[in-house]
């Protein structure tokens, strides 16, 4: 009876930690060793927007001007316990507001795009790359729209 208590106890404490938002995902991994977290600012978004419209990508350009904040966290070179560690917190990621567009699994890698809507207007997209090899979160906030990603994905394939 003492071992199934204990064993209880271990499981609800191990649940306990997993994080549930994107932020607390981002909070908790960003400060750890070898982790590289990077936060673009809307400031520098319609700095590099200007630089993007120079290249001549005009979609890519209407993108980027509808961006307020771009994070960035690549725990490639971390260890396995902490990839592992944050394979469990994806997995217990809160997804109530988002949708999933698009999901991918092979060779170890799991690939996941979530997006939150807000009427027909994308208020903020997550990419989720969890596996052996490489981890990565990428969460963008703005104001997209469906045909702006259309235009962006039309331009792409004229190329």
């Amino acid at each position: 009876m003492k071992k199934m208590m204990l064993t209880a106890l271990v499981a609800m404490f191990s649940l306990a930690a997993v994080c549930g938002t994107p932020d607390e995902i981002f909070d908790k991994f960003r400060s750890l060793p070898k982790a590289e977290y990077v936060h673009v600012p809307k400031l520098l978004l319609k700095m590099g927007t200007s630089y993007v419209k120079s290249e001549g990508n005009d979609a890519a350009a209407r993108i980027a001007s509808k961006l307020t904040s771009v994070r960035v966290l690549d725990l490639e070179d971390c260890s396995r316990q902490v990839k592992a560690d944050f394979a469990k917190n994806i997995s217990g990621l809160k997804r109530t507001g988002y949708e999933s567009m698009v999901r991918a699994n092979g060779d170890g890698e799991r690939v996941e795009v979530l997006i939150r809507q807000q009427g027909s207007v994308i208020r903020e997209m997550l990419i989720v790359n969890s596996g052996d090899d490489d981890c990565q979160l990428v969460q963008l906030k703005g104001k997209i729209s469906q045909k702006d990603i259309d235009q962006l994905v039309m331009s792409e394939w004229a190329d």
